[in-house]
């Protein structure tokens, strides 16, 4: 895995140069108003998922990464992070479509999440989620059977690390 920190220049993004920092597929990266970035992805022979916490440096050159850790297993990781360092990640588990989530709080003297458990949500595949300041989440996901979309809303509660999520809407 490998990647890159760009710089906005007027309407685009000036990308400096590659930077390996781990072995593995389907990464999903998020970033904060602080710079702190959250990663996740799947092992590229197993079926365990894996995250890192870094933060941009000063310069916007590089991500000084923490170590990697395994947090569940599963495919299709998804993460998404707010300004007060609450992270959610969805996946498809590894074995029947089945969707969950995780809630964690990030700790940045260690690069490393507090996660809660994993809960299962819904069924499903190919799911997303995003976060926003005051614990809105809004995850959408494909039906495993059709190719219709699919959404949950819900609130994030950062000291049980749950979410409370509205039933699913097909739109």
């Amino acid at each position: 895995l490998w990647y890159h920190v760009g710089q906005m220049q007027g309407d685009r993004i000036a990308f400096g140069k590659s930077h390996k920092y781990d072995s593995g597929v389907s990464p999903c990266i998020a970033l904060n108003n602080d710079n702190w970035c959250v990663e996740v992805h799947k092992s590229e022979t197993k079926t365990g998922l894996w995250y890192h916490v870094g933060q941009v440096s000063p310069s916007g050159q590089t991500i000084s990464w923490g170590s990697s850790h395994q947090y569940d297993n599963g495919s299709d990781p998804q993460i998404a992070i707010n300004n007060h360092g609450v992270v959610v990640e969805v996946h498809k588990s590894q074995g029947p479509d089945t969707l969950w989530y995780h809630v964690g709080v990030i700790n940045p003297a260690q690069k490393t999440i507090s996660w809660g458990p994993s809960y299962q949500y819904d069924k499903g595949v190919q799911p997303t989620i995003a976060i926003t300041d005051d614990g809105f989440v809004v995850e959408l996901h494909k039906s495993q059977t059709q190719g219709t979309l699919w959404r949950h809303v819900g609130i994030v509660d950062a000291a049980s690390k749950t979410i409370t999520f509205s039933g699913s809407a097909q739109f």
